[in-house]
């Protein structure tokens, strides 16, 4: 007797119902937060980070002797759309979101029969209550982690394709890994 979950990672719609368990966790685990708790989390840390968003808003050249531009430059482009900071707390969120899609679809493109096996990995991660109080906060944390997914999405095409687009896109990834938090250096060697 085969399991049902046997049947569903075996069907050619594997992807389709990987990506909508993963969006119906995403969906639960974050609609009480914009619906009704709607609070950014601050640090000692924001304001600098924030300094910078202003002065790149304002068209100066800020001052990048503490912080690298990665974070204040994603700040400015949100805040250019919307001055709320709940928007902030949004755009990391559909990050967070369009990075495991991505995630899911190089799995699947890879490894196939693991698919679902990831979607729930997956889900599980982005569900946890670390990574949701890093994405509702005004720190890098929360986009230097789905970059961090992007850029091992894109390692393994890179290293399954073995074509020079590929690798050119790991890179320009590892490169804005880096300038998001210099903490992403461990990646060059």
């Amino acid at each position: 007797m085969k399991l049902p979950l046997g049947r569903i990672s075996g069907s050619k719609n594997i992807f389709l119902y990987s990506t909508l368990l993963v969006l119906l966790v995403f969906i639960i685990t974050r609609v009480q937060y914009f619906l009704y708790y709607p609070v950014l989390v601050l640090s000692s840390d924001s304001a600098s980070y924030c300094a910078a968003a202003f002065d790149i808003m304002d068209l100066h050249s800020p001052v990048f002797d503490i912080r690298t531009p990665g974070y204040p430059l994603f700040l400015s482009l949100v805040w250019m759309l919307s001055k709320t900071v709940y928007v902030l707390a949004l755009a990391q969120s559909l990050f967070t979101l369009a990075v495991s899609i991505f995630f899911l679809w190089v799995i699947d493109q890879i490894y196939r029969s693991l698919t679902l096996l990831f979607a729930i990995s997956l889900s599980v991660f982005i569900s946890s209550s670390y990574y949701l109080i890093l994405e509702v906060s005004l720190l890098t944390e929360g986009i230097f982690v789905s970059t961090l997914l992007l850029s091992s999405g894109l390692l393994m095409l890179a290293l399954k394709k073995n074509q020079i687009c590929c690798w050119a896109l790991y890179s320009a990834s590892v490169a804005l890994i880096i300038l998001i938090r210099p903490a992403g250096l461990f990646l060059t060697g």
